[in-house]
């Protein structure tokens, strides 16, 4: 409207200009005569307009004067009439900024405004850990706290095995949501192959298949079907609030293992997998062809292949023989070992051994001067050692000597090479550098 209004003043002023009104007329195909009251007005009127410019941080703010949008920032409004003007700048994720300006005839105001960061938002859920999303958005996880714009939002919080929560809530402010969540509930049906299987939902009985269990908290819930004469089936099944899940399970028919020792107290092994200590008896073994291992520190592993029937035992007894004292290969870690510097490590130094033994392990150099003992004597009963030793060598190549000695006297050996090397000049760059920017940030 304002741009309309200077336009056609001009024009009256060009045509007042005009000594014969008859060529204006033909001009714009209308008899135009203003009087000289008009003209003198119009004039008034350009002269007592003024300009603008407003700049904003950040940059990109919309401009609204006197509730009519003029652009954004950086923006220069020319031809605003001289007087007070009312001037609003709107930027997502800042407060809007509101002020009166004053225009001066034939002089530009300048306005630099710093935008303030729009409301913040916290929310909280008990139990916390719940995804946030606002407005479609993910925010992060409860508790949170992020920026928001006057105004309504929505507000959506996600937690496995409790009900969403959901929301629309009006910003004015500064804002802080304290949710409660509500736990979900399922129902699952649960049908065997054969039936009158007793049913356990995360070790609680419900009862026996055929059967519909209600009320289950929702989220992840180990299901175990078990029925004499056949293998447990278990699996975890997911509950979904307000939905009824289905299992269906064909159970497998199932054998007893007995397995004893000489000496007693090995560990069995069935596939890989522990299965107890002998003397054992175990009745849920699917039927079929199963590896078998029978183990006990000191003596040599016993190994089998057997086969279960349904409804059958099989018994098997192993007779462990003595194993000689050895050493398995040494991992040392890290490699190669750093020196002379700001985050010294450990120097990991793990291996196995055959039978129990006094061990002793020693860091030597390549000339075999001793350097460190970082275990001296010690009565080892269990196969798998872990030394730890922290401390100061110079550059270059260094050994790892391991001694076991079991109880008739019997030792053995064996050795690692290890390098030690300072850190690299980069490392320490970056360090300084590092340093630098903490002084400058809290300086």
């Amino acid at each position: 409207m304002r741009r309309f209004l200077v336009i056609t003043l001009c024009i009256l002023f060009s045509l007042s200009l005009l000594s014969d009104y008859s060529i204006a007329s033909s001009l714009i195909y209308a008899d135009i005569s203003p009087p000289n009251e008009y003209i003198n007005e119009t004039l008034i009127a350009l002269v007592n307009m003024g300009s603008l410019y407003v700049d904003s941080t950040p940059r990109g703010a919309s401009i609204y004067l006197d509730n009519i949008y003029e652009g954004e920032t950086p923006r220069r409004i020319d031809s605003i009439p001289a007087g007070i003007h009312t001037l609003r700048l709107s930027k997502d994720g800042y407060r809007d900024y509101v002020q009166q300006v004053r225009i001066d005839a034939q002089q530009t105001a300048n306005i630099q405004i710093s935008l303030t960061p729009g409301y913040s938002l916290t929310v909280n859920s008990t139990p916390r850990g719940a995804m946030v999303y606002i407005d479609g958005i993910f925010k992060g996880i409860t508790p949170v706290s992020t920026p928001i714009t006057s105004g309504y939002h929505s507000v959506r919080l996600v937690l496995e095995g409790y009900l969403d929560y959901q929301d629309s809530i009006r910003v004015t402010g500064d804002t802080n949501l304290n949710i409660s969540l509500q736990i979900g509930e399922g129902s699952l049906v649960v049908f065997s192959e054969p039936s009158s299987a007793d049913v356990y939902v995360d070790d609680k009985y419900y009862g026996r298949t055929p059967i519909t269990i209600q009320k289950i908290p929702a989220g992840k819930r180990m299901v175990t079907v078990r029925l004499s004469g056949y293998t447990d089936w278990s699996d975890e099944v997911v509950i979904e609030p307000g939905k009824i899940g289905q299992v269906n399970v064909k159970l497998k028919l199932a054998g007893t293992l007995q397995v004893s020792s000489s000496p007693p107290g090995a560990k069995v092994y069935l596939n890989g997998k522990d299965i107890g200590e002998t003397p054992l008896s175990n009745s849920n073994i699917p039927e079929g062809t199963h590896n078998l291992s029978v183990e006990l520190f000191g003596y040599k592993p016993w190994q089998g292949i057997i086969e279960v029937s349904p409804g059958q035992i099989t018994n098997i007894s192993a007779r462990l023989e003595s194993a000689s004292i050895g050493i398995s290969d040494i991992d040392i870690s890290p490699q190669p070992y750093k020196v002379k510097t700001l985050f010294k490590r450990d120097l990991s130094i793990k291996f196995n051994i055959t039978r129990p033994a006094m061990v002793t392990v020693e860091i030597r150099d390549v000339n075999d001067k001793l350097i460190a003992t970082p275990m001296a004597g010690f009565k080892a009963s269990t196969p798998k050692l872990d030394v730890k030793w922290r401390g100061d060598l110079s550059p270059g190549n260094y050994k790892v000597v391991v001694i076991a000695i079991d109880e008739n006297g019997n030792q053995v050996g064996r050795e690692a090479i290890f390098r030690a090397e300072e850190e690299s000049f980069l490392v320490w760059i970056l360090v300084g550098l590092l340093g630098i920017l903490v002084l400058w940030l809290l300086f």
